[in-house]
């Protein structure tokens, strides 16, 4: 798969390869970052603050990985936008399902 990093390189990965790596500042960590290994040597495609928002971008390219075509990092923000947008549609299906008398 073609991955482009958040500052534009562009990688050709193995999805099944990528990992989340914790960052770590003064024994806590710090950030999280996506990473591949390419003959031995590390790859960084990006970095997030939270595992939450690194875990929705490896999961937004194992989603795209049979997708022939580059695929583009997110930043952070509209991460987090999409993980917002997620959370209101399943509230908005639970508040239909309590409506109708399915969830009691």
């Amino acid at each position: 798969m073609i991955i482009k990093s958040l500052e534009g390189q562009v990688f050709n990965v193995v999805v099944d390869e990528l990992y989340l790596k914790p960052t770590y500042r003064d024994d806590s960590v710090c950030s999280w970052t996506i990473c591949s290994n390419e003959k031995n040597q590390e790859l960084v495609l990006g970095v997030y603050s939270k595992k939450r928002i690194a875990g929705q971008m490896l999961h937004i390219l194992e989603l795209c990985a049979n997708k022939l075509i580059e695929t583009s990092l997110i930043s952070e923000e509209q991460l987090c936008q999409d993980i917002y947008f997620q959370a209101m549609e399943r509230l908005n299906k639970a508040k239909i399902a309590y409506m109708r008398g399915e969830v009691k």
